[in-house]
């Protein structure tokens, strides 16, 4: 499958209206986490019960940024439109001050400063490598998966071992990988889908018949877990950049080793600015690292 300029375009924008409700999406999570931890209470207390709407609202925002993430991966590069997500770390940071009441120190706002920028040069640059032919060899895929998911299980079993030292980080961390590896897969057989709309490539019966699917729904649903635990042990603007870096660098470097995806120089340098801008939000905080 080969691109053209105008449908790079409609991929960035439908990726970023994406990537807008996932931040709007993760503040209201977290907003009403504390309810996953007593749930009896919401038939007890006004206040949980506001809570428990407002976390069910931002599952459904979460499940209508995944749809749209999913059209937008079948539509352009893996690689370019994973790297926008740090537009949605923009708008939850936002959020989360105006609602959560987190403060958002000078650094946090370079921090945004710089997502934005790199967001912008990997949309405007981007156009550049719409010639890329869509490939996939699953070998590659398992075999990416099977490195990365055996590394992620031993900072998982160190936390644990270690009185969830760390737990906040590694939960996330895990979480946006295994968004990551989502992404991978909603390329996978989302691609043909997109490419084939109208036609009998494109019915519902031959997307229920993908395996890959069934992995997808597996995993998206273990990367939303795992995000909820990682809420248990971290303020947001500690646990939204984290998994934000993970969900990035995941399936940018999966798009680069399992769909050949060829990424250019100013492209590279606006992915590297929105790492920066996840380690400035990161490290710039003002708040504590306990809850």
């Amino acid at each position: 499958m080969c691109m053209d300029a105008d449908r790079f375009v409609v991929s960035v924008v439908i990726g970023l209206a994406g990537f807008s409700l996932f931040g709007i999406a993760m503040v209201m999570m977290k907003y009403g986490a504390d309810v996953l931890a007593t749930p009896r209470q919401i038939f007890r207390s006004r206040e949980h019960r506001k809570k428990g709407i407002v976390w069910l609202i931002g599952c459904l925002a979460n499940v209508t940024y995944v749809v749209l993430f999913s059209i937008a991966l079948g539509m352009g590069n893996a690689s370019v439109i994973s790297a926008l997500n740090g537009w949605g770390l923009v708008v939850a940071a936002v959020l989360s001050r105006l609602f959560l009441h987190e403060e958002i120190s000078a650094g946090e706002i370079a921090g945004i400063l710089t997502i934005i920028a790199g967001t912008g040069a990997v949309g405007y640059w981007g156009r550049q490598t719409t010639d890329q032919a869509f490939a996939f060899v699953a070998l590659e895929f398992w075999r990416f998966t099977g490195v990365t998911i055996v590394l992620n299980l031993l900072a998982v079993g160190y936390t644990l071992l270690h009185g969830y030292r760390g737990a906040d980080i590694v939960f996330a961390v895990n979480a946006g990988y295994l968004g990551g590896i989502s992404a991978l897969l909603q390329k996978i057989f989302m691609t043909p889908l997109v490419e084939g709309w109208g036609t009998q490539r494109s019915t519902i019966a031959t997307l229920l018949g993908e395996p890959y699917v069934y992995v997808f729904l597996v995993s998206s649903m273990a990367s939303f877990a795992m995000i909820q635990v990682a809420y248990q042990f971290g303020k947001a603007i500690r646990v939204v950049p984290t998994f934000s870096s993970s969900i990035i660098v995941t399936p940018v470097l999966g798009a680069i080793m399992v769909f050949h995806e060829r990424v250019n120089t100013f492209q590279a340098a606006g992915i590297a600015l929105i790492l920066i801008g996840i380690v400035l939000l990161s490290v710039y905080k003002r708040e504590p690292d306990n809850p």
